[in-house]
């Protein structure tokens, strides 16, 4: 069991750093320059040269690619062009209210998910087993964006 876990861990690996290349190269291909958004039309040129040279914009890709995977490993994240503070931050500002919403989540979805089983296995064969069994087919079958604004219109308006 070790040895399996062990060899799951080390195809993680590759897994993990070949993604972070492949959402680095997606984010790089969008056209425009993010700098010169940044900054907008009254920016001077050596403005949005010294930004680059401070944040190493100017670098080659590969450079570029491999200091960001080398700092995400670091747990420095870099900062938000838009917000202008750094993600991780970010990330720990909006922790809480994730961590609510997961755990309240997985609560409700355990007792519904044991008290529905119980009930359908009590009544096994019944209406009342079909009616639980095509309801819990059709919302684990449903995207999870299209049930949030079904329970949005449902529970919010």
């Amino acid at each position: 069991m070790k040895r399996y876990i062990l060899k799951r861990l080390l195809f993680a690996v590759p897994t993990i750093l070949g993604s972070m290349m492949v959402v680095f190269l997606i984010i790089r291909s969008i056209p425009g320059d993010p700098v010169a958004m940044k900054f907008g039309k009254s920016a001077t040129v050596q403005e949005i040269e010294e930004y680059r040279e401070e944040y190493g914009y100017n670098r080659p890709m590969a450079v570029q690619m491999v200091d960001s995977i080398i700092d995400t490993f670091r747990g420095d994240l870099g900062y938000s062009m838009a917000n202008n503070q750094p993600v991780f931050d970010m990330i720990l500002d909006c922790l809480p209210n994730t961590l609510e919403l997961t755990v309240f989540g997985v609560l409700l979805a355990i007792v519904l998910g044991v008290t529905s089983g119980i009930f359908a296995a009590l009544y096994r064969g019944s209406i009342f087993d079909m009616m639980i069994l095509s309801l819990n087919t059709l919302l684990m079958s449903m995207p999870s964006f299209f049930l949030g604004l079904v329970l949005i219109i449902v529970f919010g308006v």
